[in-house]
This record gives C-alpha cells, sequence and structure tokens, in this order.
C-alpha cells in the first residue's frame, strides 16, 4: 500500500482551492468576521449582521445549504429560537 500512496502522490498536482476557500469564508463560532463599510457584501459578513440583530425574542430558520452551516456557527442568546 505504501509503494502505491508514493507512485499516486508523485503523479499528482497539488491543488489548494477548496482549502483556500475555506479559510476565505470560515467563520469561528460565535465571533462573525467584521466587515469593511466599502467592501462587498460576503456571507460571514452577512452573518455578522445576522448575529448582531438575534435577541431572546427571535427566532432562527436555517434553509439548507450554506444558509444551515453558518446557522450553525451562530450564538444564540438565551430565549431564542
Amino acid at each position: 500500500m505504501k509503494d502505491f500512496l508514493v507512485g499516486l502522490a508523485k503523479r499528482l498536482k497539488k491543488n489548494t482551492t477548496a482549502y483556500e476557500n475555506y479559510h476565505r469564508i470560515y467563520v469561528p463560532e460565535g465571533h462573525p468576521v467584521k466587515g469593511d463599510p466599502k467592501e462587498a457584501l460576503r456571507v460571514n459578513v452577512l452573518f455578522e449582521h445576522i448575529q448582531n440583530m438575534l435577541s431572546g425574542d427571535t427566532a432562527v430558520i436555517a434553509e439548507t445549504g450554506d444558509s444551515w452551516f453558518n446557522c450553525q456557527k451562530l450564538k444564540l442568546p438565551k430565549g431564542c429560537g
């Protein structure tokens, strides 16, 4: 198996695109990224605004896809559904 993996590694081309995209859109749990007012709106900046709007009187409903994963990282205040 080791010989196979060494041979395979020699034939592969390094592609870091997915890794770079992950770091570009990563939002640490409960700490949304701050956005520059002149910067284009990105998903992680949008969730900063959503995080700031949450209170004990609100509820979060997330659709499937990227929104669902980003909503998992929101820090819900006490009473927020």
